[in-house]
């Protein structure tokens, strides 16, 4: 009986414990967050690297623990909006909570794995997605881009050391981020220590997104200086990604990432990119992770 009580007493201090992190960590989201799209961006390569931690036997310890929890903070450098030749330096929160490989957090996105076979495995969420402000180089008289909330739904595929990863999300509040279709492939590279894979990445966005992001209508021509520009919904980009995971002990990792993305037509023609911006984008990130 004292034994079950301490046990108990134990189970609820770790429940408080993660409870006053994960308080502490999104009420400081606004002070990581980016003043452009781009915190947003870490939270892509975050999940990025979650195909090399699928690789790593971590992922079979979700269904053997009740709750399996993995806190840690990600940056490096990054443009200031996707399309600009201008980088800086940017982080943000890297949060990753599975409760009973049904539901979980991870970044900004909150979910329900729906069902889970051999090899298929798919589920809903939703997604907190970041905006952009026109106060970056070139951006000014474009106004700023709202911060919305996102619904999709995911479907991935794994089988040994390949992952296929498949993802619809859809603008909730219409605040003009529109649908994209994301679709990203990834394979671990045979190195045991660190562990590496490389992966590919592609994203459709529908018409709605690629003019709130990339579209100039005549409004924001007078008051930019920028040429009126009408998006069309299409392929937005592709990524090519290099990975990498190290586990410095039972509980604190390393993780890095080397991104190279390539805008497509749909965005590079967009006078964002073309006159004062680079269809090209790279992105180095670094991470540091304990698991409980």
């Amino acid at each position: 009986m004292i034994k079950t009580n301490i046990k108990s007493t134990a189970y609820y201090y770790r429940f408080r414990l993660y409870g006053f992190l994960l308080a502490c960590i999104f009420c400081v989201l606004p002070v990581f967050a980016q003043n452009t799209e781009d915190f947003g961006v870490w939270d892509d390569v975050s999940e990025s690297m979650e195909l090399i931690v699928d690789m790593e036997h971590q992922v079979d310890e979700v269904s053997e623990k009740a709750l399996l929890v993995r806190l840690g903070v990600i940056g490096g450098l990054a443009p200031e909006y996707r399309g600009s030749d201008q980088y800086e330096l940017g982080y943000a929160p890297n949060i990753h909570i599975v409760w009973k490989d049904f539901l979980f957090i991870k970044g900004r996105k909150l979910g329900v794995q729906v069902f889970k076979g051999e090899h298929f495995y798919g589920g809903t969420f939703v997604r907190y997605t970041g905006g952009r402000s026109d106060n970056n180089d070139g951006l000014e008289g474009l106004g700023d881009i709202s911060r919305t909330f996102t619904t999709g739904a995911y479907l991935n595929y794994r089988f040994q050391g390949i992952r296929l990863k498949t993802e619809v999300r859809h603008d909730f509040f219409n605040e003009g981020h529109g649908t994209l279709l994301i679709a990203r492939l990834g394979s671990r590279i045979p190195w045991q220590d660190p562990l590496f894979s490389l992966s590919v990445e592609t994203t459709w966005a529908s018409q709605q997104y690629m003019n709130t992001f990339y579209g100039i209508d005549t409004f924001q021509s007078w008051r930019s200086g920028l040429s009126p520009y009408r998006a069309k919904s299409g392929m937005r980009d592709v990524s090519l990604s290099l990975s990498s995971a190290y586990k410095l002990d039972k509980h604190w990792s390393l993780s890095g990432q080397l991104r190279y993305q390539y805008l497509l037509k749909a965005a590079a023609d967009s006078p964002i990119v073309e006159d004062i911006g680079s269809r090209n984008k790279i992105i180095v990130g670094m991470g540091l992770n304990y698991t409980f």
